[in-house]
C-alpha cells in the first residue's frame, strides 16, 4: 500500500519540477530540523554516507507519513497521506558509518526539496570502540548488566552515568526526553523519559527504538494513559 501511494506522489513530482536543494541543515545533538513538501516527494540525503535504515513514528488515527528508502543511493523518500499541514513527524536514520540521526520534518505548502544533511565529525575519544568481530565472551552479561543499573540507578565501578538537560520532542502521541546516559566499555546506555500527550491511551512499543546499532531495549510500561509516563531504557554500541 506504501508503495503503491508513494508511486503516486513520485509520478505527480515528476510532472513539476525537480525537488529543489535548499542548504544543508546541520546536525546537532544528532537531531536535525526540516522542512518538506505536503503535496509532494521530497527526499533525504547524507553526502558522504548512506542511510542504512530508516524508522518512523505516528499517531495511528492521524495523516501518516510515507517513507521509502533507496538502497542504490542510499537516500530516503518522503510523502505523506492526508492533511499535515501544522503538523511534525520524526524519522530514525541510521547511516551505513553506524550513526543513528533523529529527523524532525514540518510539511509545508512548498515544492518537493531535497534536504541535504550535514554532519558533524564523529567525536574521539568518546568510549573505545567494540568489533563486532571481537566481542568478549561476557559481552551479552555487559548488555544485560547495564539495563539493570539503568532500571535500579546502582552504578557499579566500571560504569558512569550522568545526568541530561535535553529538552523535550513529540514523537507522534509522545513526548520523548534522554534524562540519563550511562557509559561501560564499548556501550552506551540511554534512559529516555516518555510523557503521552494524546488524549488515547497508547501502547509503548519497544521494538520502535531498535534500530541498526541498538543492541537491547525495554521499557516499563506496556501502555500509557493520557498524561501517562514512564521510562525506555535503550543500550547502543560506541563504534
Amino acid at each position: 500500500m506504501k508503495r503503491a501511494l508513494l508511486g503516486a506522489v513520485a509520478t505527480l513530482s515528476l510532472v513539476a519540477a525537480s525537488p529543489a536543494a535548499a542548504d544543508p541543515v546541520q546536525v546537532r545533538d544528532g537531531k536535525f530540523d526540516a522542512v518538506v513538501s505536503a503535496n509532494q516527494m521530497s527526499r533525504i540525503s547524507i553526502p558522504g554516507d548512506r542511510i542504512a535504515s530508516v524508522r518512523s513514528i505516528g499517531e495511528p488515527d492521524g495523516p501518516q507519513m510515507l517513507v521509502e528508502a533507496e538502497e542504490t543511493t542510499g537516500d530516503v523518500y518522503v510523502a505523506f497521506d492526508g492533511d499535515v499541514l501544522g503538523r511534525s513527524f520524526t524519522l530514525f536514520l541510521v547511516t551505513a558509518s553506524g550513526r543513528t540521526v533523529q529527523a524532525t520534518l514540518s510539511p509545508q505548502a512548498v515544492d518537493g526539496q531535497t534536504v541535504l544533511v550535514a554532519m558533524s565529525a564523529q567525536p574521539t575519544g568518546s568510549g573505545a570502540s567494540v568489533d563486532r568481530t571481537e566481542r568478549r565472551g561476557d559481552y551479552t552479561e555487559t548488555v544485560t548488566a547495564l539495563m539493570r543499573v539503568m532500571f535500579r540507578g546502582e552504578v557499579p565501578e566500571g560504569v558512569s552515568c550522568s545526568a541530561q538537560g535535553a529538552s523535550g520532542t513529540r514523537v507522534g502521541p509522545f513526548e520523548l526526553r534522554i534524562s540519563q546516559t550511562c557509559q561501560a566499555v564499548g556501550l552506551r546506555g540511554q534512559v529516555i523519559d516518555i510523557e503521552n500527550k494524546s488524549a488515547a491511551a497508547v501502547p509503548v512499543m519497544v521494538d520502535s527504538f531498535l534500530v541498526a546499532g541498538v543492541l537491547a531495549a525495554a521499557a516499563d510500561r506496556d501502555e500509557l494513559q493520557p498524561g501517562g509516563r514512564g521510562r525506555v531504557f535503550v543500550v547502543e554500541e560506541v563504534r
